[in-house]
């Protein structure tokens, strides 16, 4: 049986979940929003922007491929962000993404 450190095992994870996220863009990007915005910011964000991303109000094969993939994002993101307690955990995942180590893991 191998053994392994505690903390290379958490640097293994960390580095995994860092690839994860390294690319991934916020809920808060997407509604083009600063993460301390009001829950009436974001749906006013969510309105303006679906007018603009409805599949619909893009009628060309070209445009309306991009704009499906950009409103299914632009749901998620406001599916997640207009109730408090997705919402907080969202915002937990993100503060994780920003300190990987988090403040419950400690060394001896």
């Amino acid at each position: 049986m191998y053994k392994i450190s505690r903390k290379l095992l958490c640097d293994k994870i960390v580095g995994i979940h860092q690839i994860r996220y390294a690319h991934q863009t916020t809920h808060y990007e997407i509604l083009k929003l600063k993460s301390t915005c009001t829950p009436k910011e974001i749906r006013e964000a969510f309105i303006r922007l679906s007018k603009e991303l409805h599949p619909d109000a893009n009628v060309s094969n070209a445009k309306r491929a991009s704009s499906d993939k950009s409103f299914i994002q632009l749901l998620e993101a406001y599916k997640v962000l207009s109730k408090p307690d997705s919402r907080a955990s969202y915002d937990y995942e993100l503060s994780l993404q920003e300190r990987p180590y988090g403040h419950q893991v400690r060394y001896k």
